[in-house]
């Protein structure tokens, strides 16, 4: 199977893979994620670390950050806020991890498919069918955080996306 979009990535993940994953995964801060008091963030890695290995599902980590995580009061809770969140942290740690994982194997560059579930415009234009410089994607992934408009190629690209790399063919 060809990993194509972003429920493509436990089929992606591998005991080769893994290590690099799970390396980005303990170094990541949460910085940009906005519900996490400094006490879940220890909880939220848990739940992703179960994610990237398996044990759970992508709609089992959502129900347990819902159970599990209480944002701080005053948080504003857009519909569906722990799926975007688990989203797009997946994404993002995979995103880094399997870039570290791709480097080690003499890699420079990564591709970024096409993906039915994705229409988004600036997808389209900035990263959807591209290749890129895998240092170059993971250089970018803080960078459109607060941008109304994304205007540097990454994956995740947007609160939504669903664009993961790829090795390239």
């Amino acid at each position: 199977m060809t990993a194509s979009s972003f429920f493509d990535i436990p089929s992606v993940i591998d005991k080769s893979n893994l290590p690099f994953i799970m390396k980005r995964l303990d170094a990541e801060q949460f910085a940009f994620v906005t519900f996490l008091t400094p006490q879940c963030k220890d909880k939220f890695r848990e739940i992703l670390r179960d994610f990237f290995n398996k044990k759970i599902t992508l709609e089992q980590a959502v129900i347990r950050v819902n159970n599990e995580i209480s944002p701080p009061f005053g948080y504003k809770r857009v519909d569906r806020w722990q799926e975007r969140a688990v989203r797009s942290e997946v994404s993002k740690i995979f995103t880094l991890g399997y870039g570290d994982y791709l480097l080690s194997l003499g890699e420079t560059e990564c591709f970024i498919p096409h993906t039915s579930f994705d229409e988004s415009a600036e997808c389209t234009v900035l990263i959807a069918g591209k290749k890129f410089l895998i240092k170059d994607i993971q250089n970018n992934i803080y960078k459109n955080y607060k941008l109304k408009h994304p205007a540097f190629p990454t994956v995740p690209l947007h609160a939504n996306c669903r664009h993961i790399i790829t090795k390239v063919q």
